[in-house]
C-alpha cells in the first residue's frame, strides 16, 4: 500500500462542556475474511499482514488543562509464515505530554477449531524507554505467537496531539486503515488528503450529546483505505 497522509485541523469556537466518549474495543472479533486470510496477494511474500489499524479521535475538557484530544488505537496482526515473526514485537511511541492508558493485547490461535486466547501481561511484560526528552516508547513482546497468529492490541492515549494519520507501515503491508474524528458541530474542522491512491471519506450520520442536562451536536468523520 502506497503512503497515504490524512492532515486532521480544527480550530475551535466555543467549549464549555466535560465530554469524552471513550471507544470500547473487544479483543478477538474478527471477520471471517481476517480469520482465513493466508496470503497478501498485493504484496507476494509477506510474512506477516496488518489487518487493521484504526485510530478514533475525541475530545474532553480538562479544568486544568483545557481542551485534550483523545486517541484509541486499534491494531490487528496476522502472522503469515515465519518471516513475520518481528511483527509480534510492537513499539507505541509517544510524546512527553501524552499518556498511554487502557492498554490491552492479546495473540489468538486456533486450536481445534476454536481461536485461543493468550493475554499479555502488562503490567510485568511492557517496557518503557525515553528516545529524547520529548519522546517515550512502550514496547512488548507478544506471547505464544505461531504462524496463523491473530495479534490483536488496542490502548488510548490522553493528551494526543492532532498528528496526521499515515497509512504506511516500513516492514509489512497493510490491507485496511480507519480514521474516525468525533467532531462537534461547534468546531471548525478541516482535512487534507496527500497520496496517489484515494481514501474514501464517509461523512457520519448527525448525534446529540447529552451533558448533565445540556445537548451538544456532534458528527462523526470517517476516513477509510483498502
Amino acid at each position: 500500500m502506497q503512503t497515504r497522509i490524512l492532515s486532521i485541523s480544527i480550530l475551535l469556537l466555543f467549549i464549555q462542556f466535560n465530554f469524552s466518549f471513550a471507544q470500547k474495543v473487544k479483543l478477538g472479533d474478527f471477520s471471517k475474511e481476517e480469520e482465513n486470510y493466508t496470503q497478501c496477494d498485493f504484496h507476494p511474500g509477506a510474512g506477516a499482514i496488518i489487518l487493521l489499524e484504526k485510530g478514533f479521535l475525541d475530545f474532553q475538557f480538562n479544568p486544568e488543562r483545557g481542551l485534550q484530544a483523545t486517541m484509541t488505537i486499534e491494531t490487528k496482526i496476522k502472522i503469515l509464515d515465519k518471516n513475520g515473526y518481528d511483527a509480534a514485537n510492537i513499539e507505541i511511541p509517544y510524546y512527553r505530554d501524552e499518556n498511554i492508558k487502557q492498554l490491552k493485547a492479546s495473540t489468538f490461535n486456533l486450536e481445534n477449531g476454536k481461536w485461543e486466547e493468550t493475554k499479555l501481561e502488562t503490567k510485568k511484560d511492557v517496557l518503557k524507554d525515553k528516545v529524547t526528552k520529548r519522546l517515550k516508547t512502550k514496547s512488548f513482546a507478544m506471547p505464544n505467537v505461531k504462524v496463523g497468529s491473530i495479534i490483536h492490541y488496542t490502548y488510548q492515549i490522553d493528551g494526543a496531539g492532532l498528528e496526521d494519520w499515515i497509512i504506511e507501515n516500513d516492514e509489512f503491508p497493510i490491507l485496511k486503515s480507519s480514521f474516525t474524528a468525533n467532531i462537534p458541530d461547534n468546531f471548525m474542522f478541516s482535512h487534507t488528503i496527500v497520496g496517489k491512491y484515494p481514501i474514501e471519506y464517509l461523512k457520519g450520520k448527525q448525534t446529540a450529546i447529552n451533558l448533565g442536562g445540556q445537548s451538544l451536536d456532534a458528527r462523526h468523520h470517517i476516513y477509510e483505505a483498502e
